[in-house]
């Protein structure tokens, strides 16, 4: 019998970071159970929870907890608990709000569970697998000599603009267009995330590329049917470790917890709506859980709603403001929207939380208005919506946009103003992307299987996963 393995997940304490990381977990076991024999019952899984004092939003906590219900009394888990959640808390006096200094503030606590684990005699042989943005702990890792993997919860493409992050500091970023070669067309400059553009965040990042070269592999969010060129340019790069594409990583499950009862009554209104509308036949628009539109997007909030009657559409629009009563920030909405709308049965504003996942899965849905969260990208394409391009300016959003229309085939771009983007940019986006006739629906559909194939026995994402595993396990 080979000795125990421990795999130590360390996720950025973001919801869809933490469920993309569970979730691999989840599949990781799931494989070792599948697997038979004696050997497979010797991998166990810690997910380290990194938070400052103030506690973690409801949504990411409520998520956790249903997690750790599961691993507890689930029959895929319990007996050998082999998934467990550990919290770590950083003291206030080490919070800081420079990318660095956050990013590394966590080291401390990873080392001293690891000394405790250590001096407890526990013989378990820990290897780590650290979110991109947590790589100061791979510092801890190399201290002890435990092997360590990188996990990035985005796609392969937006890991080549990490990889190749100097060569890109290198040029001049006043060219309208870059050479990046996980991306088969020039790249816009305008779509580099933020921290790209800015010397402070550049010097993180370009520190975080250094370490993930020392690690032993870097797990991706993705799959090979989706990004066939970014994920072989990175495999045949000498010098940088193995890539594995293990996605997509979904959590498809209805959410648990205390205000489960209050969203599951309103999912059972959103669902009695759609239910009522045709095949294909309704554009769903949904701009991220941490975008809330405030007075000062009025004059926004109007020329959508302006499009969306312009387009001629069925929709649902998961309207969420800033503050605690989102049913205030609908009073930004044109006077007599809600009534026309709403009394014609051509429309229903949600306020609030929706049930994204069950959304996308429902016959009526032809289509996705998306802010292009990874994430979201990966349900959306999961279910065979083609997405119209709304980025929100955070993370990779834009690069994601540019990818799903120029690359992928499977977006159509709404052409963002830097002010306000006119209801007449807005309708023209949501009629091309809802026509029946335009190829990204059937590109969408396509990739929609492929991503479910990806992922079933055999498939590349699964064979992948294995590979992980066996490397994982016999690793020095």
């Amino acid at each position: 019998m080979k000795e125990a393995t421990e795999l130590v997940f360390i996720p950025m304490p973001i919801m869809g970071h933490i469920v993309s990381a569970v979730e691999m977990a989840k599949r990781v076991l799931s494989k070792q159970n599948g697997g038979g024999g004696e050997e497979e019952v010797n991998l166990i899984i810690t997910v380290l929870i990194l938070k400052q004092q103030s506690s973690l939003d409801a949504q990411t906590s409520n998520y956790i907890q249903s997690q750790t219900t599961t691993a507890t009394d689930d029959d895929e888990y319990s007996g050998s608990q082999r998934l467990k959640f550990v919290t770590l808390t950083l003291p206030p006096q080490a919070a800081a709000t420079a990318a660095k200094m956050y990013f590394d503030s966590f080291i401390p606590q990873v080392r001293d569970w690891v000394s405790g684990t250590r001096s407890s005699g526990d013989l378990r042989r820990l290897v780590f697998v650290v979110d991109l943005l947590c790589t100061g702990t791979v510092d801890v890792a190399n201290e002890f000599g435990i092997p360590a993997y990188v996990f990035f919860s985005s796609g392969a493409a937006a890991l080549g603009l990490i990889f190749f992050l100097q060569s890109i500091k290198d040029r001049n970023l006043n060219d309208p267009f870059l050479n990046i070669p996980t991306y088969a067309y020039p790249f816009p400059a305008r779509c580099l995330p933020p921290p790209v553009l800015d010397k402070n965040s550049l010097e993180t990042f370009l520190g975080i590329s250094e370490r993930v070269r020392g690690t032993k592999g870097v797990l991706v969010n993705t799959f090979l049917e989706l990004e066939p060129q970014a994920v072989k340019t990175l495999s045949d790069e000498p010098g940088w470790p193995p890539i594995y594409p293990i996605g997509p990583l979904l959590n498809l499950q209805p959410p648990e917890g205390p205000e489960a009862g209050e969203e599951e009554e309103s999912r059972r209104q959103i669902m009695k709506w759609l239910d009522r509308q045709e095949d294909g036949s309704v554009v769903f628009l949904c701009f991220g859980s941490q975008a809330r539109f405030t007075a000062d997007h009025e004059e926004q909030v109007k020329e959508i709603a302006a499009g969306l009657e312009r387009s001629g559409q069925r929709f649902l629009w998961a309207f969420r403001s800033a503050g605690d009563d989102d049913r205030r920030g609908t009073l930004l909405l044109p006077g007599g929207f809600l009534e026309r709308t709403g009394a014609a049965g051509v429309g229903m504003v949600v306020n609030g939380w929706a049930p994204q996942t069950a959304i996308l899965a429902h016959r009526a849905v032809g289509g996705f208005v998306s802010h292009c969260g990874w994430n979201s990208t990966l349900e959306s394409l999961w279910f065979g919506k083609p997405v119209a391009t709304w980025p929100m300016q955070a993370a990779e959003q834009e690069a994601n946009a540019f990818q799903l229309v120029k690359e992928i085939g499977v977006g159509v771009e709404i052409k963002l103003s830097t002010d306000v983007t006119g209801a007449e940019e807005i309708g023209r986006g949501i009629k091309q992307l809802m026509d029946p006739l335009n190829p990204v629906r059937f590109k969408a559909k396509e990739l929609g299987e492929k991503s479910r194939l990806a992922l079933a026995e055999g498939g590349s994402s699964s064979t992948s996963l294995a590979r992980f595993v066996e490397d994982a396990i016999n690793t020095n």
